[in-house]
């Protein structure tokens, strides 16, 4: 049997106050609407709980808004955060090699945390979100958990409140959409293009664009990062890797989908 004193062990008091800090005010800021406020601030920590990669992005978030409320201690918040994430991202990174179904909506949820991450990191890096893609880690290679939220239904209920919303949403994307400025984009790279089955990519994450831009500008509904993510799940799979590579084109349209940030309420992690 095990003494007291072998049992005994210093207990991590910051991330106890991260974990803290997130439940109580960092889930808060995630979201415009009021009916996923519980799936940030309950359902995640569960999944959480259930995964190290999972709970250390939600630790990592953390530290990234207290350093954003509490200059004087940026620093070793900073570096909190980054540790987080590295070790995080390499868990994840391996899964999502070979991917389980019961570890899909984990992967979904960790990719998720990153954008929020890569957002409110920007702000500290002195550069756009675009640009830290060629650092370590991989930001383009963690956003592809995101594709777990299309495809086979996930019957995981920790993330159906999620989902629910994102089915819901998908009903703003089937409308109809015109916009000038991706309408000059479209017609540039069909006329600057030779690859056929490069074009296809690029017009098809044009077309995903097209559905963001409706549900952004054509919505009744208060515009919310829904859309974000939705469309990076929509093109993981064929226009990320592009992107990854630094192609010319696939920047400029991923330029073009950046624009969309502005228009959302103004949130410590687009305070960059």
């Amino acid at each position: 049997m095990l003494t007291l004193s072998q049992h005994a062990g210093e207990l991590n008091f910051l991330d106890l106050e991260l974990l803290h800090h997130y439940c109580n005010f960092t889930a808060q800021t995630l979201s415009d609407n009021p009916l996923l406020g519980d799936f940030w601030r309950l359902n995640v920590v569960k999944l959480g709980l259930e995964t190290d990669y999972v709970m250390r992005s939600i630790l990592s978030l953390a530290a990234l808004h207290l350093a954003y409320l509490n200059p004087d201690r940026k620093d070793h918040l900073l570096e909190k955060s980054m540790l987080h994430h590295e070790i995080s991202s390499r868990t994840a990174v391996g899964l999502m090699e070979h991917v389980q179904d019961e570890n899909k909506a984990h992967l979904f949820i960790f990719s998720v945390l990153t954008i929020y991450i890569v957002l409110a990191n920007s702000r500290y890096l002195h550069e756009s979100p675009l640009a830290s893609a060629g650092q370590s880690p991989d930001w383009i290679v963690l956003f592809c958990g995101t594709r777990y939220l299309v495809g086979e239904p996930n019957d995981n209920l920790l993330i159906s409140p999620i989902i629910t919303r994102i089915t819901a949403h998908f009903q703003y994307r089937e409308g109809p959409y015109h916009h000038t400025h991706l309408g000059d984009l479209e017609a540039n790279i069909n006329a600057s293009e030779p690859d056929n089955g490069l074009l296809e990519i690029y017009n098809r994450a044009i077309n995903e664009l097209y559905k963001s831009y409706g549900a952004f500008y054509e919505s009744a509904e208060p515009q919310d990062i829904t859309d974000v993510f939705v469309w990076i799940a929509m093109v993981a799979d064929d226009f990320l890797p592009l992107l990854r590579e630094n192609r010319q084109k696939a920047l400029v349209i991923f330029l073009y989908f950046c624009m969309l940030l502005k228009r959302l309420r103004s949130r410590w992690w687009l305070d960059a």
